[in-house]
């Protein structure tokens, strides 16, 4: 899910429509006369699926409503909404929480926690360190370079933050060295 989605709010869609972008991938396995059909002919799989995921962000309610005529949290909802239809294994997130009201930065911590315990792995950008400090069991830190790798409590402490505040731009010997032949480093590249 991208911080900024790459959406023409106005265009005449749904947020069922929008949500069902997210089954897209799933679709190319039916047969092609079934994907030429208007959505409610879709195989019964992928509507269980966007129902699924709508009642998830607490959305179901307003599945026929324009994506143009949301708030901004609901934008996020519906947006996360089509990221949980996908029922990928591992959920990339890119500051999930950015411009959302407190009820729906919790419903969306919620949310991803329950996906979580389901065994997904949820891989998320933040800036927000008290919700990482609650929700979150690891943490990466980057600035530049890759910081610190390791629990909330440790990555997260006053003392760690504030020693990254006042770091260099450069690499120093705390930093987290990559072995020059990881996969980290040639994707970096």
């Amino acid at each position: 899910m991208a911080q900024r989605e790459a959406i023409e709010w106005d265009f005449p869609v749904s947020v069922w429509e929008t949500v069902m972008g997210g089954r897209y991938g799933h679709m190319r396995n039916d047969p092609l006369w079934r994907r030429l059909l208007p959505s409610r002919w879709y195989d019964s799989r992928h509507g269980e699926a966007v129902k699924s995921a709508l009642d998830a962000v607490d959305m179901l309610a307003l599945a026929k409503r324009p994506i143009g005529k949301l708030s901004g949290g609901q934008k996020k909802r519906v947006l996360l909404a089509r990221t949980l239809a996908q029922q990928a294994d591992i959920l990339l997130l890119d500051q999930p929480l950015a411009g959302v009201d407190p009820p729906s930065e919790r419903l969306i911590l919620d949310v991803l926690a329950g996906e979580r315990e389901a065994g997904r792995t949820v891989i998320m950008v933040t800036h927000d360190m008290p919700g990482a400090r609650r929700y979150v069991d690891h943490v990466v830190l980057i600035d530049r370079f890759i910081r610190g790798i390791g629990s909330p409590d440790e990555m997260l402490s006053d003392a760690k933050l504030a020693e990254l505040a006042v770091s260099s731009t450069e690499q120093s010997e705390n930093d987290v060295q990559v072995d020059k032949a990881s996969p980290l480093t040639a994707a970096q590249g």
